[in-house]
């Protein structure tokens, strides 16, 4: 009889108290584990995010600058070699990838040079007849609003004909820059400088 009553017993409390302090531990573990990877995924997810729209913007430079076309824009008072920059833009002529019979833009990328982040672009037609002052005063678009370029310059020469090395500017030349290095800085990220050739030449 006393086999019988044991079985028809049940728990006791210290046996039920031990099984809820293991259930809690098990399901606190797993909700810290839960909570660690939703965590690291929307931190990849936000890295990934501002770091695409800078390797997007990269690529389509890339591309404009291999494609640059050597013309000259002819303004009202001046003409001038349509690549042109200075530490915080750069102006230059070539076919958007998106535009059809591969029409040539006078494409501009800046950024503001107080060190305040975004970069606004402005894409206009190529006209060889000369520049429209309307054309020229085109609103610009934002391109991103966290990150902040900024350009050099290399192959320039000085008046005895050796090389410089690195400038920031590349204003009234007559040539293409051999090569162009792009950094981009702003929010909490940071890329390597990028080193461009200009021109397929």
């Amino acid at each position: 009889m006393s086999a019988r009553r044991a079985r028809l017993r049940g728990f006791t409390l210290v046996e039920v108290l031990i099984v809820l302090v293991l259930t809690s531990l098990i399901t606190l573990t797993l909700f810290s584990a839960f909570r660690t990877g939703i965590k690291a995924w929307s931190t990849a997810e936000n890295h990934l995010q501002r770091v695409e729209g800078a390797r997007q913007l990269l690529n389509v430079m890339h591309r404009h600058l291999l494609q640059a076309a050597p013309v000259i824009l002819l303004f009202p008072d001046r003409s001038e070699l349509a690549f042109s920059g200075t530490a915080y833009s750069l102006r230059y002529v070539a076919p958007l990838s998106m535009s059809a019979g591969s029409e040539l833009y006078v494409v501009e990328l800046f950024s503001g040079e107080d060190g305040s982040p975004g970069v606004w672009g402005s894409f206009v037609p190529y006209t060889p007849e000369g520049m429209d002052p309307a054309s020229t005063d085109a609103e610009a678009s934002l391109i991103s609003e966290d990150l902040r370029l900024s350009f050099l310059y290399y192959g320039a020469t000085d008046e005895s004909g050796e090389e410089t090395g690195w400038t920031d500017s590349w204003i009234g030349r007559t040539a293409f820059p051999q090569l162009v290095r792009i950094s981009f800085t702003g929010g909490r990220s940071a890329m390597p400088p990028v080193v461009m050739r200009v021109g397929a030449g």
